[in-house]
């Protein structure tokens, strides 16, 4: 016998009250449990990030979140992340305490890159992540460096080729260091700088040299503890309630 969706409906409104009992039961067990959890603070310290468009020339939005990512990527890397647990383990910080995607964080907002720690202890989420900030600025500051110096050989580089092109047509308006220099050695010289580029970009962290970066500002004391979602989980204890009763319900006006 097949029972239709207008049958299940008539046999469980009656007993409407049930439905109500649950969802008010299970709205608060969403609050008890948010009660229930231990306080945590958060402290938030912040990244600035943009893209000098005089010197990259024209991109489109995919590269500009490639660049952006990329520099994202340095900030959580395994070793920047390595190098907070190291410092932070000599101010008794545990690794517990440094887990990413748990206790610390990172988010986007547009041009601002958001580093989270989260903690029993306000002050020690403020020491976690200005910590971690300060270690990852000192990385972003290196790595950018070596963008800028990749970037330079790059352009000598177009040069170098430059003089072999004229070199190989016999030019008569080589000069600098194309005039000093038999091509032998200029193709040697490419073969150096070369090498150089290569070792370059590979300490650049991808980086790219048209970035303009800033650590903006350093974690603030948190005020209060944060809620843990607390509208969320009254809101889900609230729909398991519902089912409940609703299936309540059903088997009540049918019995």
């Amino acid at each position: 016998m097949e029972i239709s969706l207008r049958q299940i409906i008539q046999k469980a409104v009656p007993q409407w009250w049930v439905v109500a009992v649950c969802v008010l039961l299970g709205g608060l067990g969403g609050w008890l449990f948010h009660r229930g959890q231990p306080a945590e603070y958060e402290a938030i310290a912040t990244f600035s990030v943009t893209i000098d468009f005089a010197q990259s020339g024209p991109i489109d939005e995919r590269e500009q979140d490639q660049a952006i990512s990329a520099f994202q990527a340095v900030i959580s890397s395994p070793d920047v992340l390595q190098q907070v647990r190291s410092a932070a383990s000599e101010r008794g910080v545990s690794p517990d305490e440094l887990v990413f995607g748990r206790s610390i964080s990172l988010e986007r907002r547009q041009s601002i890159i958001e580093l989270h720690a989260r903690n029993a202890d306000p002050q020690r989420a403020v020491e976690v992540v200005n910590l971690w900030a300060d270690r990852a600025y000192a990385v972003l500051v290196e790595s950018y460096g070596h963008s800028l110096q990749a970037w330079s050989l790059r352009q000598y580089l177009v040069g170098l080729n430059n003089c072999v092109q004229n070199s190989q047509a016999e030019s008569t308006n080589l000069a600098g260091l194309c005039a000093k220099v038999s091509l032998q050695e200029l193709k040697q010289h490419i073969q150096q700088t070369t090498t150089e580029l290569e070792s370059e970009l590979q300490t650049s962290r991808s980086l790219l040299p048209s970035l303009m970066f800033d650590l903006a500002s350093h974690a603030d004391f948190p005020q209060a503890p944060i809620s843990y979602a607390r509208t969320w989980l009254i809101l889900a204890g609230v729909l398991i309630g519902f089912v409940v009763g609703g299936l309540a319900a059903l088997i009540w006006g049918s019995s």
